[in-house]
C-alpha cells in the first residue's frame, strides 16, 4: 500500500481493516461484524481494540476526515 508515492507499513489487522473499508465505501459497518471478521472473534463491547486500530489506519493513511465514526453502529469510509 502507498500513499502519496510512499509505501505504508500496515499490521495485519490494520490491513484487514482497509480491505473492509475500501469494499464498502460510503456504508456503514457495525462494529461487531468489523471485528468479527478481522479477528474472527466475538466483539467484546468494552474491547478498545478496534478503535486503537481504526485509530492508527485513520493516521497512517491520511483519512482523519474520511474514516467517521457513526453513532452506535460503528464506522464509514466516506469517500
Amino acid at each position: 500500500m502507498t500513499k502519496a508515492g510512499k509505501p505504508v507499513v500496515l499490521t495485519n489487522k490494520e490491513y484487514g481493516l482497509l480491505v473492509l473499508f475500501i469494499s464498502n465505501k460510503n456504508i456503514a459497518l457495525f462494529r461487531e461484524n468489523l471485528y468479527e471478521k478481522v479477528w474472527g472473534d466475538e466483539y467484546l463491547a468494552d474491547s478498545r481494540t478496534l478503535d486503537l486500530h481504526v485509530q492508527r489506519l485513520r493516521r497512517k493513511m491520511g483519512w482523519e476526515e474520511n474514516l467517521v465514526a457513526v453513532y452506535k453502529i460503528g464506522y464509514r469510509l466516506e469517500i
